[in-house]
């Protein structure tokens, strides 16, 4: 969080993380998440955002529950409004 508060981007480890997402380590034990929480304690919206932008790319079948449950515990605006999108085009099929 402070590497973001003072160069304004988040450090490589969330970039690997990002990309490197496996099916093992959930969504809530990300270092994202982890950000997008301490960034709705203190107020930091940029960082929220970055958070929600990195989460969006994250969703999956497997992973839009859980992710559309941390948006709602951390007001994240955008990433609810994209989980839910996602949840109504790809899920509607399955019930």
């Amino acid at each position: 969080m402070l590497h973001f508060i003072y160069r304004d981007t988040l450090t490589e480890d969330v970039d690997m993380a990002t990309s490197s997402s496996s099916p093992v380590c959930s969504v809530s034990e990300t270092l994202t998440t982890k950000l997008l929480a301490a960034a709705d304690r203190y107020g930091l919206d940029r960082l929220r955002l970055v958070c929600e932008s990195h989460l969006c790319k994250d969703i999956s079948v497997n992973s839009v529950s859980s992710i559309l449950a941390l948006a709602d515990c951390h007001h994240a605006t955008e990433l609810r409004a994209v989980c839910l999108k996602f949840a109504a085009e790809n899920l509607a099929g399955n019930f």
